[in-house]
Formats: structure tokens, sequence, C-alpha cells
């Protein structure tokens, strides 16, 4: 999902694209939260944001003339190769080009590519970059291999690091009802392969 102003889109669409967004909000601001908001809600347009898919005509649209730049720079090979040491593993090519040659994390499905210290992304501010949410759970990590994404809630994105291929699989932390006595694999659902 992205987020427009709710006084661009109805200007531009008209009242007909309520259909299309999600939900509405105010914008957070600095030390706030973000409130969601009714369509009745009494706040001015200017001040509301729109939720729409993130590839939604409307939402490319206002995109459109913003500059392209990587959400986060990509990383250095220095920083890279002192993660995958404290990993133990080096990650597949193809992620470790994304992160050097791209973006630190900070774009793709549900809460983005997490990103790797320093300065990578974070599901969100304060929480965990990849590498602390590796580092966190090793019990998970060692048998799920490496956090790629975050889904919400406690579910989480892995990529095996050991398997051939690099299976993904999602997992969910509440579904691993008895961490003493199951594997982490318990909670988890196998999505795709590299």
């Amino acid at each position: 999902m992205v987020y427009v102003p709710l006084d661009w889109l109805k200007r531009e669409y008209g009242e007909n694209v309520r259909s299309r967004i999600r939900h509405t909000q105010q914008p957070l601001r600095e030390g706030g939260s973000v409130t969601q908001l009714s369509f009745d809600d009494p706040t001015p347009d200017h001040l509301i944001e729109a939720a729409l898919d993130a590839g939604a005509p409307e939402a490319v649209k206002y995109f459109s003339d913003v500059p392209h730049e990587p959400p986060y720079p990509p990383i250095s090979q220095v920083d890279l190769h002192a993660c995958e040491q404290r990993i133990g593993h080096e990650l597949p090519e193809l992620l470790r080009r994304v992160y050097t040659e791209v973006s630190n994390g900070g774009f793709g499905p549900s809460y983005d590519l997490l990103g790797l210290p320093p300065g990578g992304h974070r599901e969100y501010e304060g929480g965990p970059d990849a590498l602390e949410e590796y580092e966190k759970y090793p019990e998970v990590s060692s048998v799920l291999g490496f956090p790629l994404v975050a889904a919400g809630c406690s579910m989480y994105w892995y990529m095996s690091l050991t398997q051939p291929g690099n299976p993904v699989c999602l997992w969910d932390g509440d579904g691993w009802d008895f961490p003493d006595e199951q594997s982490p694999e318990v909670g988890s659902w196998p999505s795709a392969r590299r």
C-alpha cells in the first residue's frame, strides 16, 4: 500500500474514487501515532492520507514525478561482509546484489525488505533490522534461515541459507505453540524457490 493526499485524489478522480481507497488516516506526526479515520470523519481532506494499492493507477500517477532514488542507500561490500560474518553464512548472490546495488531494504511486500546494519530498513522505528531479527531468535534462524520481510504481527518471510535453491517460507510465531517441544517449522508454510 501507498498513501496519497485525499484532497489530491478527490480533485483528480472525484468522489467515486472512494471504492479504490482501503482506508484513510491522519499522517504520522513526529512523536505522534497514526489515526485511522472513517469516511465521515470531519477532518479536512488536506489533512488526510488515503491508502491505495501500490500499483493502482491513481497511485502510479501521483508518484510519477517523484525522484526515483532508493529508500535506503545500498550497503557497502565491507558492511555486507561483516553482516555475513555474524550470520555465519554468505547470503545468496541475488540478495547480496539487492543490498549492495539497489537499496538496503525498505521496498517490497508487506512491511518491506528488512535492511542490514548500519542504516538499513527496520520493520518500524526502533524495531529490528534483518540481522537483529536473525540474532534475536537463533532457534528459529538456525532452522528457517534469514528473515527477509516482516509480514505483520509475529509473521516473517524467511529464506533458507542452507537448502538448495534458497526456498522461502512464511513463518508465524503464533503458530509455534510449544517452542521447547516443537521445531520452528511447525509455524511455517513453504512459499517459493528462487
